[in-house]
């Protein structure tokens, strides 16, 4: 019998892309370039909506949102450094190599439909998905024209996307994608995620947003020829935990747009406020021998120097010898470099010895022992790839063994040995260049690779848990991942989720602890964890690097 998992004896998903018209913005273009180069689908036709939506007035042209047009028109002047993501442009070249079909959608009290004569040429195609370039709640009552129905998305939780969540100052942002309803079934998200809000533009975050939920149809198709139906069940469409929903809702007129900048301006100064204590302020290290690995009480704390950061701390015990390998950044180089130190239990430390410095970024000293042989893993996202070195003579000694994998955007690589293989767990830049929302596993029979993507990448979309934080480890048989909460600002929280399932087809984790920072320490971040036989090392940022226990 044919197992449901080989997908490499499927043929590709038939799709359909419905387009509002041939003029789309820049993420648009970017989800069918992706579609062009994927395997697991096939563009059957592109429907094209040749009938111009009632242009709405008061949006264009009406004095009542005057302010509104002057404030966006503001703001991505002022904090909007990247390529616009909702810039349009004439889409007929993208498309030209696939059948086109011409139809008219069809207004009705603001909603979106299907005339009759348009429904019977879509299904004449037989299509497995059509998926609409736009928002869900554009679709009035629709007809099953394809085999998973209609897929669409959605952009933060109120409209305007992420307007009102930085208003409120609101630390997450939602979006996902959906298969909308129609005459056979209900609405159901099938991909979800929770994005870090902006204290300062909401045209920032929104550029972010659309650019990484335009892909997840991209991620879901491939997992759905993966995997086939299973792929849009509830165990692979998880729901995440939920995120506050902003009080205000629509583009605001004269008087309320009044109201919300000058929210917008408080929050302007107090994020200036705060960005000069984050100044006076520094990541350093803390460490204890013995007690819970997840208890932050009485920490010995290690204080960088004046000039520069310590961070990422991977203790290792060697010949009854403790030692802390972590990151160091000067803030006059601007690039980090890889350090080791001795640490002993009267809470005392040697001086540090640099032992890997390039002309590129290094961070997160990720250490593993592999056939007798000790290897670190650190990040070098800056020099795109993902690079392995071998301990030539402990402590100091390191050799560059391979380069796992190249052209990639990745942070944070963390290992496990588990049940014959090995498995990677990453966060990946996406095209705005945060890396902060998502992990990604692969998985490989030895450390050297070659890595196989697992078909649920990335397993955890949701900046409040995805940014690995340091080994994985194990309590009463349980398997845990430390994650970091980048939700309030980067590295602000530890998150402690225990694995339920973790094979070649599937994995599921849930988180069951949060660690947050001690606002009586003035501590404003906790994001690594780890230990090495009785010694935990914790990192912090604090406005005051204390150098004392920690109650």
């Amino acid at each position: 019998m044919q197992s449901d998992t080989d997908s490499y004896i499927r043929p590709p998903l038939q799709i359909g892309i419905l387009l509002d018209s041939s003029n789309q913005p820049r993420w648009v273009h970017e989800v069918i370039r992706n579609l062009e180069k994927s395997t697991a689908v096939c563009i059957a036709a592109v429907l094209l909506n040749t009938r111009p939506y009632p242009k709405n007035q008061d949006q264009d042209s009406s004095w009542s949102y005057l302010l509104y047009r002057a404030y966006q028109q503001f703001d991505k002047k002022k904090f909007l450094t990247q390529t616009d993501a909702l810039k349009r442009r004439d889409i007929t070249e993208l498309i030209a190599a696939w059948p086109l079909h011409e139809i008219q959608l069809i207004h009705n009290n603001g909603k979106l439909t299907f005339s009759s004569v348009d429904q019977q040429q879509i299904l004449s195609r037989q299509l497995d998905v059509i998926l609409f370039a736009g928002e869900k709640n554009w679709w009035g009552e629709i007809p099953h024209l394809a085999k998973y129905g209609l897929w669409a998305y959605q952009f933060g939780g109120n409209q305007p996307p992420a307007f009102w969540e930085v208003v409120e100052g609101i630390p997450t942002i939602p979006s996902g994608l959906y298969i909308c309803a129609d005459d056979t079934t209900g609405e159901r998200q099938i991909y979800s995620s929770v994005a870090p809000g902006d204290d300062r533009s909401p045209n920032r975050i929104k550029n972010h947003i659309y650019l990484k939920t335009g892909q997840f149809a991209i991620r879901k198709l491939e997992q759905l020829h993966a995997l086939g139906e299973l792929a849009l069940t509830p165990e692979l469409c998880p729901e995440p935990d939920p995120v506050p929903s902003p009080k205000g809702s629509g583009i605001p007129k004269n008087f309320s747009m009044t109201l919300a900048f000058s929210r917008i301006m408080a929050s302007f100064i107090k994020d200036v406020y705060k960005r000069k204590i984050d100044m006076e302020a520094r990541w350093d290290m803390a460490f204890r021998f013995g007690g819970d690995r997840l208890d932050i009480s009485g920490l010995h704390v290690i204080s960088p120097p004046k000039n520069g950061f310590w961070a990422d701390p991977f203790p290792w015990q060697h010949d009854g010898k403790y030692y802390i390998f972590f990151e160091e950044l000067l803030f006059a180089e601007e690039k980090g470099r890889l350090r080791v130190m001795e640490v002993k239990r009267d809470g005392t430390w040697t001086d540090p010895v640099t032992i890997l410095e390039r002309d590129y970024h290094f961070s997160y000293p990720f250490l593993f022992e592999w056939e007798d042989e000790l290897y670190m893993l650190p990040e070098t996202m800056q020099n795109g790839t993902i690079e392995l070195y071998r301990c030539t003579s402990f402590p100091h000694q390191w050799k560059l063994h391979k380069v796992i994998m190249e052209d990639i955007k990745a942070v944070d690589a963390t290992l496990l040995q588990r049940d014959g293989r090995w498995w990677m767990f990453v966060s990946q830049a996406v095209e705005s260049g945060d890396a902060w929302d998502e992990v990604s596993l692969f998985y490989a029979d030895t450390p050297f690779g070659p890595w196989t993507p697992h078909p649920c990448n990335p397993i955890r979309s949701d900046v409040r848990s995805a940014r690995p934080a340091g080994w994985l480890f194990e309590r009463d048989g349980r398997l845990y991942r430390p994650a970091q909460d980048c939700s309030v600002r980067y590295g602000y929280a530890l998150s402690i989720n225990e694995i339920t399932r973790l094979d070649t087809e599937r994995y599921e984790e849930v988180e069951v602890e949060r660690i947050l920072p001690r606002a009586e320490l003035q501590e404003m971040g906790i994001h690594t964890v780890n230990q090495a036989g009785d010694l935990i090392v914790f990192d912090r940022f604090a406005s005051e690097a204390k150098s004392d226990r920690l109650p």
